[in-house]
């Protein structure tokens, strides 16, 4: 729905926001990965993967949103009275489902479904036609599966803080391709002085091309965090939640990373300022069908 850098379709004035995922605390963490579903809120909500200027010092993983579909709708074409209808229509028809989202933008309703969801895209697709733009994880749906964008590689981290242990726990091994998983990052003080780094939480992981930082398969859904973390004296330690998604970002056809084998990779640095960095050890995770 637009060919910025980043999520795609995030600029219009939304009417209607779905299913965000809110993540308090561990235990939501794992509720994540036994269900195909996220606890449901409606507050206003910041990607994980947003847009960042060329040059930016973010550490997220970044790519150029698939071209909008053409021909493009020009504005005018469908009153505000029917845009408002269908809106109101497929809102009714499809809430609850994670990671929907439905609005008006500057000329159709615009909709965003999650990675995996193209049958359904179909579907809606050959009802309304042009009157409804369509976005499958990070592609656009313009009649048939598109193309995912390519997102860059995660950089090189800081070199580990003396005596600082980080240890990531998959709450499953398997996530379906499509959905979205849950994960534990385990902080240990092992060093002779205090370590202290407000990260938030959750944290963002994401599916990357086994023994590479190259990803593949980013969080295409929203998410609202709180501040987290506290000082670390020597052999105490806290856990973190951790989001990953399987929004498809390897430049092949379809919205969802593909089945197979994968490792998850995620970092914790300073919520709130500049600074170091650090890795985990990545995880290996399958994707199934």
């Amino acid at each position: 729905m637009n060919s910025n850098v980043g999520i795609p379709g995030r600029s219009t004035a939304w009417l209607a926001v779905a299913s965000l995922l809110v993540l308090a605390g561990g235990s939501a963490a794992e509720s994540v990965a036994t269900s195909p579903g996220a606890p449901a809120g409606f507050q206003s909500a910041v990607s994980p993967t947003a847009p960042q200027p060329e040059g930016s010092s973010s550490i997220e993983p970044l790519y150029f949103a698939p071209a909008p579909c053409q021909p493009e709708v020009a504005p005018g074409t469908y009153s505000e009275s029917e845009l408002m209808a269908i809106r109101d229509q497929i809102w009714a028809e499809l809430t609850p489902m994670n990671g929907l989202v439905v609005g008006i933008g500057e000329s159709t309703v615009d909709l965003e479904l999650p990675p995996g969801q193209e049958a359904l895209a179909a579907q809606i697709h050959s009802r309304f036609g042009n009157e409804v733009s369509i976005s499958v994880g990070l592609t656009n749906y313009c009649g048939m599966p598109g193309r995912s964008p390519v997102c860059s590689s995660m950089p090189a981290a800081t070199p580990l803080h003396s005596g600082l242990v980080l240890t990531l726990i998959l709450a499953r091994p398997t996530v379906r391709s499509g959905d979205f998983g849950g994960a534990s990052l385990v902080v240990i003080n092992l060093g002779s002085g205090v370590f202290a780094m407000d990260t938030g939480e959750p944290l963002v992981a994401q599916v990357v091309k086994p023994g590479t930082r190259r990803v593949v398969g980013t969080l295409s859904i929203p998410t609202v965090g709180t501040a987290y973390g506290r000082p670390l004296e020597l052999g105490q330690s806290y856990t973190i939640p951790v989001l990953f998604g399987t929004a498809r970002c390897d430049g092949g056809i379809g919205s969802a990373t593909p089945p197979g084998r994968y490792s998850v990779l995620v970092y914790m640095d300073p919520e709130s300022e500049t600074g170091p960095f650090y890795y985990a050890p990545s995880v290996p995770l399958i994707v199934s069908r």
